[in-house]
């Protein structure tokens, strides 16, 4: 078989991001550094129906056989994004978990009441007692609980693994600044009236991560809106663009993809589109741009996306010589080379 570098993979969790990012180390554990951001939802109404392929993330990851976790990433404290991280670090405690908060904001955070308000601000606590939930039990494991941010990477951030280099592009600092004012007043102040705003600004709160793995790059953009990408506009290049905001109308404009430039796009967007996500704009704005279009789940947007086939993830697969590999489920990707560019 031929040797690849780097094997990253959007999992299909329904409505949410889980990517797991793997690649060959004989100085890590098992001989492989493993990395995971986001891991979807926590609510289990979101698996019910798998007739698309959409799998918890810890399931999935138990079926491919990991064994353990280097670093894992909360890249911001949203229900579909932070609430499947616990089960996974419950299964493999992370050595590092990466967040973009200041580490002593997780020790004022306490349990919330979800109460009876409207669905948003019950995923919104429900994200926020799973986050720190989570910060306790990896540092109650012997984890490390880092805010990454820009700026923060040292070393070992920017080269965690043989062949893979890490920069984060985001969040911005204003943003970062605002939302963690607004959490210190949630809690220390009891202000639940800022609930609405936590969680319609959170997404410029998410981290932007640039990764290089052997040669071809990864921009995985969380959950960023089109205006998050001013402070880093010139570092956003890359073969794959895992575009932001599960692709919904906000995430994208011509600008920012003649920027990236990328060989291939991933869009994380349910089966059911929920909030109006995998946007026919933006979609549109793809297809006439000649890139190439994978989705973690099975969204249908005629023209641009349908008879899409259920699958578990997309993957990507980094080989040694610099070709890389697409194509929905893992054995087809090793096996066939779909997508081959």
């Amino acid at each position: 078989m031929e040797e690849w570098t780097a094997q990253v993979t959007f999992m299909n969790v329904g409505n949410g991001d889980a990517i797991l990012i793997e690649a060959p180390d004989p100085e890590r554990r098992d001989g492989m550094f493993v990395m995971v951001i986001d891991g979807g939802s926590g609510e289990q109404a979101e698996y019910a129906d798998q007739s698309t392929g959409r799998l918890r993330a810890v399931d999935y990851m138990e079926k491919r056989g990991i064994k353990h976790i280097d670093i894992m990433v909360c890249t911001h404290i949203h229900e579909d994004h932070t609430c499947g991280l616990l089960p996974i670090a419950l299964k493999w405690c992370p050595e590092f978990l990466w967040q973009p908060f200041p580490v002593e904001l997780s020790e004022i955070m306490k349990l919330l009441n979800d109460g009876t308000g409207e669905e948003s601000g019950r995923k919104l606590i429900a994200a926020l007692n799973g986050c720190a939930a989570l910060c306790r039990y990896v540092e109650a494991q012997g984890g490390r609980v880092i805010q990454a941010k820009p700026g923060y990477p040292d070393s070992s951030t920017m080269f965690p693994a043989k062949g893979i280099q890490i920069h984060i592009l985001g969040p911005a600092e204003q943003a970062l600044d605002r939302q963690t004012a607004q959490l210190k007043a949630l809690y220390q102040e009891g202000r639940r009236d800022l609930l609405p705003a936590l969680d319609r600004c959170m997404n410029s709160s998410s981290m932007i991560l640039h990764i290089a793995c052997g040669e071809k790059t990864f921009l995985l953009a969380g959950d960023a809106e089109a205006s998050d990408y001013e402070a880093c506009w010139g570092d956003i290049k890359a073969d794959v663009f895992k575009v932001g905001h599960h692709g919904q109308a906000n995430s994208l404009t011509p600008e920012i993809l003649q920027a990236v430039s990328p060989q291939y796009a991933v869009i994380c967007a349910s089966s059911d589109r929920r909030y109006e996500s995998a946007a026919p704009s933006v979609l549109e704005q793809l297809y006439k741009s000649g890139i190439p279009v994978y989705y973690s789940d099975c969204p249908t947007v005629a023209p641009f996306a349908d008879k899409i086939e259920p699958h578990t993830a997309a993957v990507f697969r980094v080989m040694r010589d610099g070709r890389l590999y697409a194509a929905y489920n893992q054995e087809r990707c090793i096996t066939d080379g779909t997508g081959k560019s």
